[in-house]
């Protein structure tokens, strides 16, 4: 047997494989980070790669929908969501057409504190934030997917929104 340690949680749990099944394990590569997440952030925003800028596809009359993950995931929105907020009031959209949609899929609702724990308290005053209700009456019907068949509804005020941003 292979003694094999897994991360759950803010733990690790063992589980043990028998030899004949346990062909090896693959390590992440190490990756550095970089010097500074915000620059980084700001760069690519300005930078966007096969794709506009957000200045050139959001405008006053834009209604903006920024989804985020919910508090299951570890992505760093509260370092994200800021640089892009700046860039859609230079591009002159006004805050109250931005909502902000925590992606919960079949997840609870985000609490208060939670959403100012990912995004940040100046954010959560700013912008309008919402978590999406997997089910919620009022989804949008898309279509079925060509292979399964399975209808494929999404979050109202995502459909509706003229410009979709999507992090994580």
């Amino acid at each position: 047997m292979v003694d094999v340690w897994l991360p759950y949680g803010k733990t690790e749990v063992c589980i043990n494989i028998p030899t004949r099944n346990y062909l090896g394990s693959i390590e992440p590569k190490d990756k550095k980070a970089v010097p500074d997440a915000i620059s980084e952030i700001k760069r690519a925003l300005n930078e966007p790669i096969s794709a506009k800028k957000l200045a050139e596809i959001a405008g006053p009359d834009s209604k903006v929908a920024i989804v985020v993950d919910d508090a299951t995931r570890p992505t760093p929105s509260h370092l994200m969501v800021p640089p892009i907020l700046e860039e859609l009031e230079a591009a002159g959209v006004r805050t109250e057409k931005i909502t902000v949609i925590f992606g919960c899929g079949t997840h609870r609702p985000v609490s208060e504190n939670e959403a100012i724990k990912i995004l940040g308290e100046d954010v959560v005053k700013r912008v309008r934030v919402i978590s999406h209700d997997c089910k919620a009456p009022d989804l949008v019907y898309l279509g079925d997917t060509s292979k399964h068949g399975t209808k494929v509804y999404v979050n109202r005020v995502f459909a509706e929104a003229d410009v979709k941003i999507l992090t994580g």
